[in-house]
């Protein structure tokens, strides 16, 4: 704010400038109504009667409370958590399972070994398939399953893994992958892939301080989610950036705040940060109607420049 207002002191010395505080949800309403002339936002409306112009994207962060995740290594980098792209996560050298426990794969979702199961018990002719194969023939190997001949029986003989398409069909019919289960503790999760199903389904179970309102930073990660066919769970309602920092800080609940509010948190309060950084464009925005007003404009030049 104080850049703006010594830039465009400069540049429109006539122009004074009355700063307010406003949230990103209530600023398109504020124009509407002539309240403020312009404003800063998180994400875009692109409502016909707003202009916003983009200024940068913000990075956000989730962050949990150490209380949350018990048993962090010591020689995990809190502090400064690498940012791991798909490539990267892909790359990660997982460790071995525990016993009882599905293998963490990257995303999408493994397949469950009773999935593979409910395949060999389901023969190929269940499921139409178009042409019949010879007994003699090699069953082709699907990943994930056993292909050994103690397997049990089988429609085909001596062939007893199925067909290839079988699975796409038996997924189909029942709606789909499965959701991943719980099999992870919020202890496994520094260790696990953040592109892994497993994990975000570990994450999700956590519990989570959600607005009720459609606040941007909240939405980015609800979409990050989605592909998994997860939502948060809700432990706290609110808004307030100080208040959801305290919130965090006593380990009342996982929050999603700015990627620069996060090292003070780190430092004072031990919080884990999720390693995948997201972002969402930071804009300033007036009415359509106002696009050709002299004083706007200048204020959107001195705002492109100061956040350039």
């Amino acid at each position: 704010m104080v850049a703006l207002h010594e830039a465009l002191g400069a540049a429109c010395p006539d122009v004074a400038l009355e700063f307010t505080m406003t949230q990103t949800m209530t600023t398109p309403e504020l124009l509407r109504e002539s309240v403020i002339d312009a404003g800063y936002r998180y994400g875009q409306e692109f409502s016909p009667d707003i202009v916003e112009h983009p200024l940068r994207d913000v990075e956000i962060r989730i962050v949990i409370p150490a209380s949350m995740v018990p048993g962090l290594p010591a020689s995990l980098p809190v502090a400064s958590p690498p940012a791991v792209s798909l490539g990267a996560a892909a790359a990660t050298p997982v460790r071995a399972p525990r016993k009882g426990r599905a293998r963490a794969e990257s995303h999408p979702p493994p397949e469950r070994p009773e999935w593979s199961a409910a395949v060999r018990r389901h023969s190929a002719p269940q499921f139409g398939e178009d042409a019949p194969r010879p007994a003699d023939a090699t069953p082709p190997h699907m990943p994930g399953q056993d292909v050994s001949p103690d397997n049990g029986p089988s429609a085909h003989g001596a062939a007893d893994a199925p067909v290839p398409g079988l699975l796409t069909a038996l997924l189909a019919r029942h709606g789909g992958m499965p959701a991943p289960r719980p099999d992870y503790a919020p202890s496994d999760l520094p260790r696990m892939p953040v592109h892994d199903a497993n994990a975000w389904h570990a994450l999700s179970q956590l519990p989570w301080i959600w607005p009720t309102c459609d606040c941007p930073f909240h939405r980015t990660v609800a979409a990050r989610m989605a592909p998994y066919g997860l939502r948060p769970r809700t432990a706290a309602v609110a808004i307030d950036e100080p208040i959801v920092k305290q919130l965090v800080a006593t380990g009342k609940g996982v929050a999603v705040l700015r990627a620069d509010e996060t090292a003070q948190m780190v430092r004072d309060h031990g919080v884990y940060v999720w390693p995948e950084p997201l972002s969402v464009p930071l804009c300033i925005a007036h009415r359509t109607d106002r696009s050709d007003d002299p004083a706007l404009r200048a204020l959107v030049e001195t705002a492109r420049a100061v956040w350039k």
